[in-house]
């Protein structure tokens, strides 16, 4: 089996599938030939996991991937910085044991504390459904069915709005 690159990244860009995650094993030790721009923004995840050798012959973690990551806010954990990296789920959030930071949870504030933040979002007021406002989804919803809404993901849903699966909003 391969590594993931550019060529694979495009084909699953185009495949039309949902690709938000949390957490991204990035693909070939942090190559510059994966990882691309927009396959990172499709993904959107909080972390970014990198399998790699500590002073490699190959200079992995690339310096564009970091930079990458680095540019959409994403964490990065690597392998030849901290070992082991071992991630826990309880079905609703992530965190990393052992971790200095306080046990972050890498579903960031849980579903309830989601609720409580007012964030722009937008409404097919055809399907019903609501998306964030980056969600590829979105950007195909006809100008008459379009809504912007501020507010939290729970007024939305006490409206009988259902979320966009691809986005989760």
């Amino acid at each position: 089996m391969r590594d993931a690159e550019k060529e694979a990244e495009q084909d699953m860009l185009q495949s039309g599938f949902p690709l938000k995650a949390d957490v991204l094993k990035v693909s070939h030790h942090g190559s510059s030939t994966s990882s691309t721009p927009e396959f990172i923004k499709a993904v959107s995840p909080r972390y970014a996991v990198i399998s790699c050798g500590k002073n490699n012959d190959y200079g992995h973690p690339h310096k564009e991937t970091m930079d990458l990551f680095k540019k959409q806010g994403i964490k990065v954990l690597r392998t030849d910085q901290i070992g082991t990296i071992v991630i826990e789920s309880d079905g609703t959030g992530l965190r990393i044991p052992g971790q200095d930071e306080q046990q972050e949870s890498l579903a960031g504030e849980s579903r309830e504390n989601e609720t409580d933040t007012h964030k722009d979002y937008i409404i097919n007021t055809n399907t019903g459904k609501f998306h964030l406002p980056d969600c590829k989804l979105a950007d195909s919803i006809k100008k008459e069915n379009r809504k912007l809404y501020t507010g939290t993901r729970e007024e939305l849903i006490n409206q009988g709005l259902e979320p966009c699966k691809s986005c989760n909003p």
